[in-house]
């Protein structure tokens, strides 16, 4: 049979297209350059996803947002370089948090800790090596796995150097 042959689609079936295509539509908005956009701008400056919907009202969500990323190799680009801005902000505080004296040692490992698995969340390259992970005991200098002992500048210098 040719392809002239076949019926035309009745009107309620043309309606019932055109629903679902628009349905489809809102539920995946298309790829939208200025709400992309804002949204590496509220991630690069640290704000969690459910702040970065709080702050964006146009947010079109965590689903389409990762679909665009898998169809826009720039915008995934940008998205990755805003985590590791992010990520890179986390071991700097890392640092800051182990030198003050000031503080209570345990508290600030605890702090220190959740840096780390903060900026490990956003990047790579800080992200926990071997199944142990790593360890981090805050004294004035700080103690990695036990082994090493390095001011915080040397470990934030181990830390970019992986």
């Amino acid at each position: 049979m040719a392809i002239d042959a076949l019926p035309a689609l009745s009107d309620r079936a043309q309606c019932a297209i055109g629903r679902r295509e628009l349905r489809h539509e809102r539920k995946f908005p298309p790829f939208n350059a200025d709400v992309a956009e804002r949204i590496v701008r509220l991630v690069a400056e640290g704000l969690p996803p459910s702040k970065v919907i709080e702050a964006l009202p146009e947010y079109p969500g965590g689903r389409v947002v990762s679909i665009w990323r898998q169809t826009n190799p720039d915008f995934d680009a940008e998205m990755t370089a805003a985590a590791e801005e992010q990520a890179d902000e986390y071991a700097h505080r890392q640092l800051e948090v182990a030198a003050d004296v000031g503080r209570r040692a345990d508290c600030r490992a605890v702090e220190v800790r959740a840096l780390q698995w903060l900026a490990g969340k956003l990047s790579k390259r800080y992200a926990p090596r071997g199944a142990e992970g790593a360890s981090v005991s805050v004294t004035h200098n700080t103690q990695i796995n036990g082994d090493v002992t390095m001011t915080p500048e040397q470990a934030y210098r181990a830390l970019l150097d992986g």
